[in-house]
């Protein structure tokens, strides 16, 4: 079996930035159709190590307009 290297990082500010500006250009893809957009995972909590991985959820009430 092959190992899997997980890199784990101090927290960085620079998340909250990256996540606005993803959420902006999903919101403008997207344009029109109801949506709501969180950051989750662990680059969303401050002070916290993790994955330098942004993630985001997509909320929608009408699941067939996407």
């Amino acid at each position: 079996m092959q190992k899997r290297i997980l890199e784990v990082v101090d927290y960085d500010p620079q998340w909250v930035e990256s996540y606005l500006e993803e959420s902006l250009a999903i919101q403008q893809a997207l344009k029109g159709l109801n949506i709501r957009m969180h950051h989750i995972g662990s680059t969303s909590v401050p002070g916290l190590m993790a994955k330098p991985v942004i993630d985001i959820l997509i909320e929608t009430s009408n699941v067939s307009e996407l």
